[in-house]
């Protein structure tokens, strides 16, 4: 099994001392407009002197070398950030952003595992700086209200290109854990252990590795969440079970009828929203209201009675296709998102009352929040 030779591993590690630096802590009034983790090529913006360092950096290798090359005056100038922060500055805001920085131009440069390296510690740097849960998430940053979502943004960012320099690299599992191994080599921070940074990232990539049907990876006690997540996951395994049937000619009916009520539960839940992305938590308690009664609600739905979902992004042509050749052409159209409009309204009462009674969200916070929630359920992002 994986993690029988991975708790080996663990045995491993450094003993170096841990290294403690003052940790960020959320505030009430932090500006979350700015980014723990910049876009790509961002170095610029977040570095006030960025340009006399440049040619301070360009000028030394003219100077020695005759040249210099890009790549390499932008890593001299990452090593100097990276030393200041940790020797004088304390900040460890350009702290992270100088590892994914790193990360980025060594993947640019196709070193996949060094890169991993980097993304590896900048995410460490992280969740011990900016404490919180592993549990990155792809929020929409323009409507980010709460300090959580800013963090897991950024894991998201440094699990997304882990992830990728594991598909173009071709990175086995042993040089995926040596490669976020390395980070044990230099220090160690007190709140995230570097064991526990392995162990994530393991599970957190494993769809890289293993498919779905890989008994050791499979938890017996996980249930489908009604996440955007779990409708993505689900959705690939039902398409592939009716390839399968159509190659074996099995008839499709039952899985055909499972996966219609599967896409009508997405289009009340989530609306026109096409899941391409995660959403945020006040959603993600809209979904849970609504998912209580689900499966009652499409009890009785299927592509003869209803037809084609109307608005909805979800289904794909291909998917409408196999049901023709099933069932024959239909004139019928429904919009599941409009017949339970009202029931998402409700669920937003619902959780504003609690909120009232156990958060005391402000008022201009619960605006946003609703504001944002209609937005994702219309998909009425620019």
């Amino acid at each position: 099994m994986m993690f029988g030779f991975i708790k080996k591993l663990f045995k491993n590690t450094s003993n170096n001392e841990t290294i403690n630096i003052q940790q960020e802590k959320p505030k009430d009034d932090m500006d979350i407009s700015l980014k723990i983790v910049e876009n790509d090529n961002a170095l610029r913006d977040l570095v006030p002197d960025y340009k006399e360092r440049e040619k301070k950096a360009i000028d030394d290798f003219e100077s020695r070398l005759g040249k210099a090359l890009p790549n390499d005056v932008v890593w001299s100038i990452l090593q100097d950030l990276m030393l200041e922060c940790w020797e004088t500055t304390k900040d460890t805001k350009l702290l992270v952003n100088v590892e994914y920085q790193m990360g980025l131009l060594l993947q640019k440069e196709k070193k996949y595992k060094d890169a991993i390296t980097h993304y590896s510690m900048g995410l460490y740097y992280l969740v011990n700086f900016y404490p919180h849960d592993m549990k990155p998430q792809n929020h929409i940053i323009d409507y980010v209200t709460e300090y959580p979502q800013l963090i897991e943004m950024g894991q998201y960012k440094f699990i997304n290109k882990i992830k990728r320099c594991i598909n173009l690299g071709k990175i086995d599992l042993d040089d995926l854990i040596k490669s976020i191994q390395h980070i044990t080599t230099r220090l160690r921070l007190s709140k995230y252990s570097s064991d526990d940074l392995i162990k994530d990232i393991l599970m957190l990539t494993r769809d890289c590795y293993f498919s779905d049907d890989d008994d050791e990876l499979k938890d017996k006690n996980e249930e489908f969440d009604y996440s955007p997540a779990s409708f993505k996951k689900y959705r690939t395994y039902l398409r592939k079970n009716i390839r399968e049937e159509k190659k074996n000619k099995v008839d499709l009916n039952e899985t055909l009828n499972t996966y219609y009520k599967f896409c009508v539960m997405q289009q009340i839940l989530y609306g026109y929203y096409p899941l391409k992305s995660g959403v945020n938590g006040f959603y993600s308690d809209i979904v849970e209201y609504l998912a209580k009664d689900i499966k009652e609600k499409v009890k009785d739905v299927s592509f003869l009675n209803n037809g084609y979902l109307e608005g909805s992004d979800f289904i794909s042509n291909n998917d409408y296709k196999t049901f023709i050749n099933y069932y024959g052409q239909t004139d019928k159209r429904t919009d599941f998102k409009v017949l339970y409009d009202s029931d998402f309204q409700d669920a937003i009462l619902h959780i504003q009352k609690k909120d009232e009674k156990e958060f005391s969200l402000s008022y201009d916070s619960q605006k946003d929040l609703i504001i944002l929630a209609n937005k994702t359920r219309n998909n009425q992002f620019d």
